[in-house]
């Protein structure tokens, strides 16, 4: 993963939920970033959005957990499984630590695990909780409670 030299990208992405797509309400593509770190190092997120301009942030990976994991699919037929997983891999791994998802998975699928990553996840919401916001903490934990029900009643862990 690359060293992070922009500035200024954490709450700003933070308050918008980021989904499969990549896309983002308030930024387009928070991984097209990844192409402009120029762009970002010309920020003073000071005045903005209270960030220091010293403030180390994470690079954005070439291509996001969900495009990758469009691409490459279910690792085992779920014949061949011994165990089967929903995953949930949150905004930092879809975005900045694409490689602890994509490690994840291919451990899972060493292991005889299906993998499933179901489509409309949104953000974990840890924005929120860290700015007292409760209400879209809730509104988010029923959307996912709503989105992962279905695999759990199916056995998934």
């Amino acid at each position: 993963m690359e060293k992070a030299t922009g500035q200024g990208t954490g709450r700003v992405l933070a308050r918008s939920p980021a989904d499969q797509n990549g896309s983002d309400r308030e930024t387009g593509r928070p991984d097209r970033l990844a192409d402009q770190p120029d762009a970002l190092d010309a920020m003073d997120p000071e005045p903005i959005i209270g960030l220091h301009r010293d403030r180390q942030i994470l690079a954005f990976s070439r291509e996001n957990f969900p495009a990758w994991w469009r691409k490459r699919g279910p690792a085992l037929q779920p014949e061949v499984a011994k165990h089967k997983v929903v995953l949930f891999p949150s905004c930092m791994v879809n975005y900045q630590a694409t490689d602890i998802g994509k490690a994840t998975v291919q451990v899972l699928a060493k292991n005889r695990v299906e993998v499933v990553v179901p489509e409309g996840q949104r953000c974990c919401s840890m924005p929120s909780f860290d700015l007292g916001d409760t209400e879209t903490m809730a509104q988010t934990a029923t959307h996912h409670l709503q989105l992962f029900l279905p695999y759990l009643q199916q056995g998934y862990d």
